[in-house]
């Protein structure tokens, strides 16, 4: 499901970063399955997976922290995403992937801001 949700992420940016995005996504993916999923994170060796093959593909000479930083951004919209589909009056449209609110949720949404202030 999370990579799920990262492929439809790097199809839908308009920044012109889809390519590099989606290599990213792919690398991430063989380097945890490495290990049968049972990690969240790549071992030692897919970090040097996913260094050195995105670097290859691309001409590029990135370290893992770069690629670290993207990662925890990937995850931190997935747990948004995903508590976003949990919520009653959130739907997703399948043809856009635009998230849309009910107002009902946006006024419970809003009185819990104004409680929280």
């Amino acid at each position: 499901m999370f990579l799920m949700k990262l492929e439809q992420e790097a199809r839908t940016d308009s920044n012109g970063h889809m390519n590099k995005r989606k290599k990213l996504i792919e690398l991430f993916d063989h380097a945890i399955s490495m290990n049968k999923y049972t990690l969240k994170d790549p071992t030692a060796l897919g970090r040097d997976y996913i260094v050195e093959q995105f670097n290859l593909a691309f001409n590029m000479n990135i370290t893992y922290g770069f690629f670290k930083n993207k990662l925890d951004e990937f995850k931190k919209s997935y747990k948004m995403w995903k508590f976003l589909m949990k919520s009653t009056g959130i739907s997703v449209d399948p043809e856009t992937s635009m998230i849309y609110a009910s107002p009902e949720w946006w006024d419970n949404h809003e009185a819990m801001q104004i409680l929280l202030n």
